[in-house]
């Protein structure tokens, strides 16, 4: 068994939560982009649609 002091323990959880917060940048940057790649094809056939 592993004795992890307070202060290491910290550091640990603070490093994985870092990660977490960089996966849901990542996440919602890829949304971003997703989303700015979509829009315009999607403008466009609401505009067809409307001629």
């Amino acid at each position: 068994f592993l004795v992890i002091h307070p202060i290491q323990q910290s550091h640990v959880l603070y490093a994985s939560h870092m990660t977490l917060r960089a996966d849901k940048v990542a996440v919602c940057s890829s949304v971003l982009i997703a989303y700015a790649l979509a829009y315009p094809v999607y403008e466009e056939h609401k505009q067809l649609e409307h001629h």
